[in-house]
């Protein structure tokens, strides 16, 4: 009969689905992590069945080599400056500690549940620790040098604190800039709506990495969205965005090459300037470098 034909197709995609979930949840099986120290380059110390080798031991080097070393190869990374890390470490000068790299990350990172969450828990072993900011404390201050072409009237401030959560600091900044100017806060909207998008995009294409090509157009529009973002210089869509009052939809229509020289309008050129800033939610890095 039609109904037992359905209900065992059912049962089979159920099936399926389960063992797609497992699958996900147990490949590749973690490695049981051995700390080793790095050591200058000597060829006598390369081994001589290797898998892979890295060259860099920065963020994207170190996740790299780790998820392929707890995949099951054997991982050499190189690194021609004295320190491991990248980006990631601190040094000093001049009596001074200068960090070069991060001291806080999306929250998305601590989130086990997220794409970035789930890899840094999977690379730690649920070792990395974060902690929330406080949201009366600014987690990063842009100072700029005192610009004398500033539209009268408007308060023209030379350092624009940054705060935990994406409306205040849309607030923020355009009350530093020219709080009588409405458009500041609309098209400071529409950027970040747009920047959420393309993150949103690029969850998508990971997901296309492991899905079979059956189901690919679960998330192929937001994939072909992506690749016309990417298509997009940062420079011209913020001409567009805040100096044009673009949309998301006019600009992926037709977006307009930006004009040679700075920008002439000094609220519209400040705010492109801060706009690049990490803005959001935000957590800092609570036990030592990320990696």
């Amino acid at each position: 009969p039609l109904v037992v034909v359905l209900l065992s197709l059912l049962l089979f995609l159920l099936l399926l689905l389960a063992a797609f979930v497992v699958y996900l949840q147990t490949f590749p099986a973690p490695r049981k992590i051995v700390p080793r120290r790095a050591d200058h380059f000597r060829p006598d110390l390369v081994p001589s069945n290797l898998d892979t080798i890295v060259i860099g031991s920065g963020s994207g080097g170190s996740t790299c080599a780790n998820l392929l070393a707890q995949s099951g190869q054997r991982v050499l990374v190189l690194e021609q400056h004295e320190v491991t890390g990248g980006c990631t470490h601190s040094f000093r000068e001049r009596n001074c500690e200068w960090d070069t790299g991060l001291h806080y990350v999306p929250k998305d990172m601590a989130d086990k549940t997220a794409r970035a969450g789930a890899v840094m828990d999977f690379m730690t072993h649920g070792m990395q620790k974060f902690q929330e900011f406080d949201p009366n404390q600014p987690y990063d201050e842009v100072v700029f040098p005192f610009d004398v072409n500033v539209k009268e009237g408007a308060p023209n401030s030379y350092s624009y604190p940054f705060y935990p959560g994406e409306s205040r600091v849309v607030q923020d900044l355009s009350s530093c800039i020219d709080p009588d100017d409405a458009s500041l806060k609309e098209r400071t909207a529409v950027w970040l709506a747009i920047c959420r998008e393309i993150n949103s995009g690029f969850v998508a294409l990971g997901l296309s990495r492991i899905l079979p090509k059956w189901l690919h157009f679960l998330v192929q529009d937001r994939i072909d969205t992506l690749m016309k973002f990417a298509a997009i210089t940062v420079r011209d869509a913020q001409y567009a965005v805040f100096t044009l009052g673009y949309s998301r939809e006019q600009l992926l229509k037709n977006c307009p090459k930006a004009p040679e020289g700075p920008e002439p309008d000094p609220s519209i050129r400040r705010l492109k300037a801060v706009a690049t800033h990490p803005i959001g939610k935000i957590v800092a890095v609570d036990n030592g470098c990320l990696l």
